[in-house]
């Protein structure tokens, strides 16, 4: 019976210890995979506004004004992005004659809970893309 007594209590102590060394990690992965979805749909958000105000526009600065509609959707989502740096529309076709625009829009998401150090950690790219047909291009050749 004395043999038993040093194990008395070590269940506990190892259902702690892998609670911890499993658990913790899952969560923290858990956690990050709902950024980078969080990101992906305020990409595809930001993509829609911008693609829906430069499907309106008629001039090179009402299409400027996709930038504001795709920088107030990554807001909305709290994604870090400068949607003047992030995003870029260009005509498919030489002059923009056929009006099919592309606009691309990217963003990179870091490990949530590491702060500025852990910007440079493996960072995931994510971006989205769409393209519209303006409605009117007569003296507009593509805002960037």
């Amino acid at each position: 019976m004395r043999k038993l007594d040093f194990q008395r209590g070590s269940a506990t102590v190892e259902f702690i210890g892998w609670t911890a060394i499993i658990v913790i990690p899952l969560v923290y992965f858990i956690i990050y995979l709902s950024y980078l979805q969080a990101t992906a749909l305020a990409l595809e958000s930001a993509v829609q506004a911008a693609g829906q105000v430069t499907m309106h526009a008629r001039t090179p600065e009402q299409v400027s004004q996709a930038y504001t509609a795709a920088q107030l959707a990554l807001d909305d989502q709290d994604v870090q992005a400068d949607a003047h740096q992030a995003m870029h529309i260009s005509c498919l076709s030489p002059g923009c004659s056929d009006g099919r625009v592309n606009i691309s829009i990217s963003a990179k998401v870091a490990l949530p809970g590491t702060g500025r150090a852990g910007q440079g950690l493996a960072p995931v790219s994510l971006s989205a893309t769409r393209q519209v047909q303006v409605a009117d291009t007569r003296g507009w050749k593509g805002a960037k």
